[in-house]
């Protein structure tokens, strides 16, 4: 996203940082990109507990990207916008499994141009 002409790019890491300010920062912009693992069918439990704060605090009318990863069967980005309302889904949603791979990084950049768009 920097390097593509992003004003501000904020990185928050849900399993070691400050949930409070995760929440507020996600307020603070327009377009929110979630990047999770998938963990027992669902999202990985810091992502859970943070959407779930988004919901209670009436997360709407913002641009939303997903970035899932997941093994076997990634299903953390069906659960991420589950409850959310007015959210505009920025398309593609990207699958990683296991890591990114070099064969990813076409879709990773479109998804960074979709992003911007």
């Amino acid at each position: 996203l920097e390097q593509k002409g992003a004003p501000e790019v904020v990185v928050v890491d849900l399993a070691r940082g400050s949930m409070d300010m995760a929440v507020t920062k996600a307020f603070r912009y327009g377009k929110l990109v979630l990047c999770a693992s998938s963990y027992d069918s669902d999202v990985f439990p810091p992502m859970h507990f943070f959407l779930h704060k988004l919901r209670m605090k009436g997360y709407q009318n913002r641009r939303v990207a997903i970035v899932e990863n997941g093994t076997w069967a990634p299903t953390a980005g069906k659960a991420m916008l589950d409850g959310l309302k007015k959210i505009d889904l920025v398309e593609p949603v990207l699958t990683l499994k296991s890591c990114l791979h070099d064969s990813d990084r076409a879709a990773l950049d479109a998804l960074a141009d979709a992003v911007l768009a």
